[in-house]
Formats: structure tokens, sequence, C-alpha cells
């Protein structure tokens, strides 16, 4: 596939089942990442902005707002937002 240049940019022209392919997988990617809702240890520490020994620090403190998801190794997602909001 070779790109043809519109208004000084490289455009490439693609077909209506290409167009329905990409976001086809695109809605269905983001429905399930949306859908579970649940994040593992090292993402809630990126989403908090703290180290290992501070993210368990924080699980063990009274009135903690994590809360562990069913899976084992995850938490929700909004939880963890709501305790690093909570933290602000």
């Amino acid at each position: 596939m070779k790109p043809i240049t519109l208004d000084g940019k490289e455009c490439y022209v693609i077909t209506k089942d290409v167009f329905d392919d990409l976001l086809e997988n695109a809605m269905i990617s983001r429905r399930a990442k949306s859908k579970t809702g649940l994040c593992d240890r090292n993402t809630a520490m990126d989403i908090l902005g703290c180290s290992l020994t501070t993210f368990y620090a924080r699980l063990k403190e009274k009135g903690c707002l994590i809360k562990k998801g069913s899976v084992h190794g995850t938490y929700l997602i909004s939880s963890v937002e709501k305790e690093r909001d909570r933290n602000r």
C-alpha cells in the first residue's frame, strides 16, 4: 500500500471493510478493558504513584479504600482511584 499526498500530508486509502475491521477490533479491546474494571498491583502502584513498600503500607492502613478484585492479585480500578483522590 502506497501513501498518497494530500495537502502536503501522506494519506492512505483503505476500504470500508478494512475500516470496519479496525473499528471493531478497537471497540472489542476497549470493552474488554473497561468490562473487568480490574488492575494488577503494578498498575495500581502507577495510579497511586508509590513504591511497593508504600503500596502495602497503604493496604494495611485503617480506612484504606482499595478493594481486592475477585481474581487473585487484582484490585478494583475505581477503588484505587478513590484512594488516590483521598490522599491528595
